[in-house]
């Protein structure tokens, strides 16, 4: 859906007061980030994948507005390049993020079918749950560091530029 002006407004007078409050554009990307994709993490248990399913067209509908938004400033073209440099990676923890999510749901619901057979559930819930905490941390959150670093520093010369 695309945004009116109103929301968009609204949006950015959230982002101004998020800046000022994190000092600066690198901490306010970076922290965003992180707890949009913990969020989506942890929509994994929200059975059966819908919590994935929802996270995943809420990601997708709100690229898509602000694609349409900026290309009543800038060209299509000139918004891929000035996307691609801290898009790439970001996309890459975005695939990494979904996938967490869809096993933190699948881990989930196959506790649930165990607990409803009696069987043993705590060890193998334990254990996933370390890894996909453990890959949010030593995987997510560097590639996240590494987007919201050249989001911050590098973008913006590519947007001087063009534009």
């Amino acid at each position: 859906a695309c945004l009116n002006s109103q929301s968009s407004a609204a949006y950015q007078s959230y982002v101004e007061e998020t800046q000022t409050a994190y000092s600066g554009l690198f901490s306010f990307i970076f922290i965003e980030n992180a707890k949009a994709s913990l969020v989506c993490i942890l929509s994994g248990f929200i059975l059966f994948g819908i919590g994935t399913l929802l996270n995943a067209y809420l990601t997708v509908d709100s690229l898509v507005s602000t694609a349409k938004n900026l290309m009543l400033t800038i060209t299509g073209r000139d918004l891929f390049l000035c996307i691609l440099p801290h898009g790439l990676i970001e996309g890459t923890a975005l695939i990494f993020v979904v996938t967490l999510s869809v096993l933190l749901s699948k881990s989930i619901t196959s506790a649930l079918l165990r607990v409803i057979r009696r069987q043993s559930v705590l060890s193998e819930l334990k254990t996933d749950l370390h890894h996909i905490f453990g890959a949010y941390f030593l995987l997510i959150i560097p590639l996240l560091f590494l987007s919201a670093v050249v989001e911050a520093f590098v973008s913006p010369h590519i947007v001087q530029y063009l534009l």
